[in-house]
């Protein structure tokens, strides 16, 4: 009996019936490379049914075409078949004959033509396939050449680094010939290190892949974070290149196979290694003043120093943090190389939270006696992470109290005139910028009582106030009016940091307070007290600080 074509579709039972209609097709399905598949040839009589008395004991064929060019040829016309399979077609067949499941193919091809030629003949009789069916990679795998510092993203100091935001690149490899697909990504498959306390973003894309090779890379993808990232399973897929297949059902939708149906999407397999150690690309610094008021702070007074982790964009980096182990200890600096020291000089890791690290620190001028001068402040960490765009400015002043002597009647309350004061340089003035210092009545040591003045006789208080001072200066200190028969004098010493000697802020003698204003003594290792400032006050000996006045007409 002689044939008038031939027809390729699966073998499975669904299709057991051979669809005749010209317009119709007979499905053939996705493949995977590398892996044994089979279909059915089936012969057909001129009206498109199968011929099911044919019979070939040899010189036939079956071939698979590349069937991407465009327009599509004659099926004779076809040339230089990918795989082949000479077959044979016996009485019990029945027109119909199931290839070997030796059809496997290494390489990759988004359409593949099945064509069957019986040589038996002449001229030859062709048949080629209603369907096309794409023979995809089994997998991906992903791997990088400059963010491989650490594949269980554990190590928070393996190098190398790359800074939050900058480029680096992914390779995505089938290791499949032919496959020229492009890759995507599933941000919803992200995961950071363990501990991190938030996901970072990935962002960049994959270029298409090389045929030659089967891997595709992209040399721009940047994450937003510190620490690591990997991708869990099928976080980096194809599901486009079997389109031809996936348009008609023809594969499961999908990354799961399904009956006889292969699946129209691979990915990564597994979870990838995690890619990083990514780093912040700079700090930035911030400085409260520490009077924020007044917009100064004194030497060796303490401020806040706020540290903030940022990416390449600006946008903090929240996995530079204590309990993960991705922070580090950051050393402060003057960048302006004021003469002086920072201490404590260094953050520790454990500070920053969430990529902010709050800290304490003060800044002394070598020489008490120096200049108002502005410092700025540097941070780097042992990742060479540093500040550089954004430092914060604190303007520094060498301070002190002054404490003036007072004269008064003993029938009146005495003024005692308290002052903070500043070096610009050639003298101490009044700072009238300090709106913050406090200095407390019970931090005023009274001592040496003289003459007719014994303890407590006269007494310390603010008549308003609670002993801050206003544009430097405190107008409300008072001594009450010891009385008629009291004059005499008593010395007052400000206790900047101890407390002891006594004071008087009622009728009966306490210990003296720490002012705690180590700040205005702005030096270390001298005796007690050598830098307390200290007045006398007088009652009834002098009437006025003017011992001889005369006047020239």
């Amino acid at each position: 009996v002689c044939e008038a074509g031939f027809e390729c579709l699966e073998t499975s039972a669904t299709y057991n019936n051979l669809i005749s209609t010209p317009t119709l097709r007979n499905p053939l399905y996705t493949k995977v490379a590398g892996s044994g598949f089979k279909f059915d040839v089936v012969a057909l009589q001129a009206d498109g049914t199968k011929s099911s008395t044919y019979t070939a004991a040899s010189n036939v064929t079956v071939e698979l075409f590349d069937d991407t060019t465009s327009p599509q040829p004659a099926c004779s016309a076809y040339t230089s078949p990918i795989a082949s399979q000479a077959i044979t077609f016996a009485t019990t067949n029945l027109g119909r004959k199931t290839v070997a499941s030796n059809f496997s193919i290494s390489n990759a091809y988004r359409k593949l033509r099945c064509r069957v030629r019986d040589n038996n003949l002449t001229p030859a009789v062709y048949g080629c396939s209603s369907d096309d069916f794409s023979v995809r990679p089994s997998n991906i795998t992903a791997t990088s050449s400059n963010a491989n510092a650490n594949n269980t993203g554990t190590s928070t100091t393996a190098t190398p680094t790359i800074k939050a935001g900058a480029n680096f690149n992914l390779t995505a490899a089938t290791g499949v010939v032919g496959y020229d697909g492009t890759p995507s990504i599933d941000s919803s498959k992200l995961a950071a290190h363990s501990g991190a306390v938030q996901v970072g973003i990935l962002s960049g894309s994959f270029s298409a892949a090389t045929s030659s090779t089967g891997s595709a890379t992209g040399a721009a993808f940047n994450y937003g974070e510190v620490g690591y990232f990997r991708l869990a399973a099928n976080g980096i897929y194809d599901s486009t290149f079997t389109a031809v297949d996936s348009a008609l059902g023809d594969c499961n939708s999908g990354f799961t196979a399904s009956g006889s149906l292969n699946a129209c999407n691979f990915g990564n397999a597994a979870a990838t290694n995690y890619f990083g150690r990514f780093i912040p690309d700079h700090f930035d610094t911030v400085v409260t003043q520490g009077c924020s008021t007044g917009g100064f702070t004194y030497s060796a007074q303490p401020f806040n120093a706020t540290v903030t982790a940022f990416n390449l964009s600006g946008i903090t980096t929240q996995n530079y943090d204590g309990s993960s182990n991705f922070s580090k200890t950051v050393t402060l600096s003057d960048a302006n190389a004021v003469a002086g020291s920072l201490s404590p000089a260094s953050i520790t890791s454990s500070a920053f939270t969430a990529g902010v690290a709050n800290a304490t620190t003060a800044f002394t001028f070598t020489s008490a006696k120096t200049a108002p001068a502005t410092i700025k402040l540097h941070a780097v960490d042992v990742d060479n992470v540093l500040s550089s765009t954004t430092e914060g400015l604190a303007a520094i002043r060498s301070g002190r109290i002054s404490l003036k002597n007072a004269y008064g009647s003993e029938l009146l309350p005495l003024a005692v005139p308290l002052e903070s004061q500043y070096w610009n340089g050639t003298s101490y003035i009044r700072n009238q910028q300090d709106s913050c210092t406090t200095v407390p009545a019970s931090s005023i040591a009274m001592v040496n009582y003289k003459n007719n003045l014994s303890a407590c006789e006269t007494q310390l208080a603010y008549t308003s106030g609670t002993g801050v001072l206003v544009n430097g200066v405190s107008k409300y200190l008072r001594l009450t009016k010891p009385g008629v028969g009291n004059n005499g004098s008593v010395d007052l010493r400000i206790n900047l940091t101890k407390a002891d000697d006594s004071t008087c802020n009622s009728a009966t003698s306490t210990s003296a307070t720490s002012a705690a204003l180590p700040w205005f003594g702005n030096s270390n290792n001298l005796p007690l007290h050598s830098e307390d400032p200290s007045a006398r006050a007088t009652f009834g000996i002098f009437k006025t600080p003017v011992i001889y006045m005369r006047e020239n007409f």
